[in-house]
Parts: structure tokens; sequence; C-alpha cells
């Protein structure tokens, strides 16, 4: 038996309800519940004093309280039922306080704030303020039009109800508070449950990380090694050559694979693993292209970098690239020339593109070079990165690529 009253008056729905609108939900159906119970028994209990205007209030009453319990149940839902209530409890208050006879006005007054408190715990501020200023209108006109509230004395047959009235306005009151402090309380135990859990998976997350982390860079690592290993066989093979120009073919091969190389000792160095800083490699690999030809002439480099970073897409293709032009303009751009530079600058196009630009002071000795194995792989590579290529190699040389960054 005792588990039956406690399924009605606390349903196990009510722990299958979002935490945060259960407050909401309990006290709108407990107070639907209690409203349904009373008037059943005032129903019953002034069965033989029948008046029908009253009673008919009452089966109203009694109607709309069990159709919100119902409706609660069903939707779990209890916008429109609270504001029923709501109302329900206003006209309530304004109807004792302006048609009953014999009242107190001081317990009138007392459900009306009673009412305008509810409307704010399982409605909103908005309604709140609506219901506040309903209230605040009637008992207004009520006190202009009837007397000062001041002026009400309590005969001694009605202390009694006044008493009763205003100790259930403050238990009314004390269930209100009590219900959203004890939701409130089992939404911080969630929220710090909640908080314990995501700082666990925080943990393990930030540990697989860690160790994809070191992962990654052991693969940039190795694989930079067997670039290394790659690059040493091609040079002792090179050795072997008596062929001027299978001896520079044998040179270009290995500094594309040093290239490739270069990013992966970045990658291996760098505490960010998604992207390279531009500026440093490029200056990096013109360094080692310059060792590599000995070339005669003193020849600046000009890098210039809008864009800091590129996206691991796009990076060997970009290596490849700048190193074909460096490696061109080093062996075929510079004759007896005083001022020798090469520029190469990285910038923002149309703010989806990456733009390269490409110049050197030199004139090529070849004035076109398509067909060659090295034009090629640069008009492949553009190809890959869904690039653009237009370039000039005489008079001037301007290499110009427009390319997506293709940071995924």
């Amino acid at each position: 038996m005792k588990n039956f009253f406690l399924s009605i008056f606390y349903p196990k729905f009510f722990s299958e309800i979002a935490i945060e609108n259960r407050a909401e939900i309990i006290i709108s159906y407990q107070t639907s519940l209690f409203s349904a119970i009373g008037l059943s028994a005032y129903l019953l209990g002034s069965a033989n004093y029948f008046q029908l205007f009253p009673s008919i209030l009452i089966l109203v009453g009694l109607s709309t309280f069990t159709w919100s319990m119902v409706y609660i149940y069903r939707k779990r839902k209890s916008f429109i039922p609270s504001l029923i209530i709501v109302l329900h409890g206003a006209f309530a208050a304004q109807f004792a306080l302006y048609v009953i006879e014999n009242k107190s006005v001081v317990v009138a007054i007392a459900f009306t704030l009673i009412d305008t408190l509810y409307a704010f715990i399982i409605l909103n501020f908005t309604w709140g303020v609506i219901i506040a200023l309903i209230h605040a209108i009637m008992v207004g006109i009520y006190v202009l039009t009837h007397h000062p509230l001041y002026n009400e004395t309590i005969e001694d047959n009605n202390l009694l109800s006044t008493t009763i009235n205003l100790t259930y306005c403050f238990l009314i009151t004390i269930y209100l508070f009590w219900v959203r402090n004890k939701v409130d309380k089992e939404k911080t135990a969630q929220l710090n449950e909640s908080q314990k859990l995501m700082t666990l998976q925080y943990d393990i997350i930030s540990k697989q990380n860690e160790e994809k982390t070191v992962m990654l860079k052991e693969i940039h690592h190795r694989v930079k090694n067997n670039l290394q290993i790659i690059t040493s066989l091609l040079r002792l093979q090179a050795r072997e050559l008596e062929s001027p120009e299978a001896i520079s073919k044998f040179k270009d091969a290995t500094n594309r694979v040093i290239a490739i190389s270069m990013v992966h000792e970045r990658m291996y160095q760098s505490d960010e693993l998604s992207s390279l800083s531009l500026k440093e490699y490029l200056t990096e690999l013109s360094k080692d292209l310059l060792h590599s030809y000995q070339s005669d002439y003193d020849i600046t480099m000009k890098i210039e970098c809008d864009i800091e970073t590129i996206g691991l897409k796009a990076i060997v293709p970009v290596a490849l690239i700048i190193n074909e032009l460096i490696s061109n303009s080093l062996k075929y751009a510079f004759d007896n020339n005083d001022d020798c530079w090469i520029s190469i600058k990285f910038s923002q196009h149309k703010d989806t593109y990456c733009k390269i630009t490409y110049s050197d002071s030199g004139t090529w000795k070849t004035p076109s070079r398509t067909g060659t194995f090295g034009m090629d792989l640069i008009e492949s590579l553009t190809y890959q990165m869904e690039g653009t290529l237009k370039y000039e190699t005489y008079p001037d040389t301007i290499f110009e690529i427009i390319f997506t960054p293709q940071d995924e």
C-alpha cells in the first residue's frame, strides 16, 4: 500500500525527465494531484448542502487538475498545465477577494502572492511578471473601491480559519522552495558527476594524443632516416658514374629526396605536427641547395611568407616544386652576373588560395625548357594540388603557382 501511494505521489517517470525541467514537472504534477484530492474531498463533504454554482466551479477545477496530471504523465511536459494551474489560481484568489463574503482580505492577498511565486518558479520570469501585474491591479482596484487593508479586523469566529489558511500559504511556500532546492541539489550532483566524467575522458584523450604525437614523431624520424639512407645510396652510386649528364641527374634526384627528407625532419623537430613553418623550411632548403651546387656567384635569397604555415598534404609537393625551381635557377640562370638573387614569395590569394611567386635576376640559358623532366614534375605537382601554373623563363624568369592550401 505504501508503494502504491508513493508511486502516485512520486511516479517513476520523474527520474526519466531531464534534470533541467524536473522541478517544474514535479511541482506541476504534485500541485495538480493535491488540488484534485482537495477538491474531491470538498465536493464529497459539501454533498449535504449542494449549491449549483460552487459545485460547477469545483467540478471544472477537478477536471482541469486531473487533465493536467494525465498530460504531464503522457507528454513529459509541464508548461501548458503549469500555465493553466497559475491562471486557475489567479482566478480563485480574485474570486475569493471579490465574491466570497466574510473572507479575510489578508488571506486572499496571501494566495495572490503564492500564485505569483508559483508563476515565477514553474513558468518563467515573463509570465511571473504578467501574473504579478494582474494581481497587483486587481488588489489595487479592490483596495480603492472597498477599504484599506489596515482597517480590516478579524472576528473571533474567523480567526481559526484565517490562521489555517495563512499556515497553508506558508506550507505551500516551503513546498515550492523545498522541491526547487531538492532538484537543484540533484542537478549539482549530476553536474559534478558529469565534470568528473569529462575530466576522466579528457585525461584519456590527452594521453592518447600524447601517444599519437610520440608515434607520429617516431614515424617522421624513421622516414627521415630512411630517406637519408636513400640519399647516401644515390651519392655512392653517383661516384661510379663518369658521364657529367648522368652525375647531374643523380644530383637532381638526390636533392629531391633531401627536400622531402627535410620536411620529415622539420615535422619531427616541431611541436605542431599538423603544419610546417614555411619560411624556416624554405630558408633551410635554399641553403642546402646553394651548398649542393657550389655556385661561383654570391647569390642572395629573398624569401617572403605572408602565410606562416601550410598543411601536410601540400607541403611535399610545394617542397619539390621549390627545390626544382631553385635547382634550375642555380644551373641555368646565372652567368657572369654580379647581382644574383632568387625571390620566393608566398601570399594569400582570394581568401581561400595560396600563391607562390618565384623569380630570379638571371636569364636562363635555354629560353624554354618545356618538356623536360623538371618542368613536367612542376606541372604534375601543381595539378596534384589542384592549382594553376603560369611562367616565363625568357627574357625574365617568373613563375606563378596558385593552389589550395589542403589543410585537411
